[in-house]
């Protein structure tokens, strides 16, 4: 991963503070993951630095990788949910990761967080990667009613529409990475103990 990016610098920043003083703090970017909540600090670069969906080819890999990056948005809009009602997540990541992916999708639009048009559309991409998973000639995959390999670049399109609108949702908004580095710079040193 890159270690001259804003969100490289936080987590170095993040990991010299001990755990009972890290700031919660989630971010999605295009290029980059970093979530800190208790004693939990990960960061991921995603599809090898080329954006979630640019470097996305005609590949099975390629495929299964982009939907595990998207079902980990999925996850984490539904915790961000929970804790922006409840105060506290508990153990429902640990949940999450024993439901499927139709069943997340399902949950967020039951709770108001998509619309029907993004349902339809997370469904009809995720059934892509399931014909990826599942069928060993890729001419079988169906994307919206059509072999895949004749309509790769519309599922593409429709791929990096869709991830866009997750961040947007996770995100609510923009993030000054600049600003909270700042903040965090400044903040009272912590004494060892």
């Amino acid at each position: 991963m890159p270690d001259n990016s804003e969100i490289a610098q936080l987590y170095r920043m993040l990991s010299g503070i001990p755990t009972d003083r890290r700031p919660n703090v989630a971010i999605l970017t295009n290029e980059e993951f970093l979530f800190c909540y208790k004693d939990n600090l990960s960061r991921m670069e995603f599809m090898r630095g080329y954006g979630p969906v640019e470097g996305l080819g005609f590949k099975r890999g390629d495929i299964i990788n982009f939907f595990t990056q998207i079902e980990l948005i999925i996850n984490q809009i539904i915790l961000v949910h929970l804790k922006a009602q409840d105060g506290i997540v508990l153990k429902f990541g640990q949940l999450l990761d024993c439901v499927d992916l139709f069943s997340k999708i399902k949950l967020l639009k039951d709770w108001d967080i998509i619309d029907r048009g993004t349902k339809a559309d997370l469904i009809c991409l995720k059934e892509v990667r399931n014909g990826f998973a599942h069928n060993w000639e890729l001419k079988k995959v169906k994307y919206r009613g059509d072999s895949i390999t004749q309509n790769f670049e519309t599922f593409k399109s429709d791929s990096q529409r869709i991830f866009t609108k997750m961040l947007e949702l996770y995100n609510g908004g923009p993030i000054d990475l600049t600003q909270l580095i700042a903040d965090l710079r400044g903040a009272e040193p912590i004494a060892n103990e």
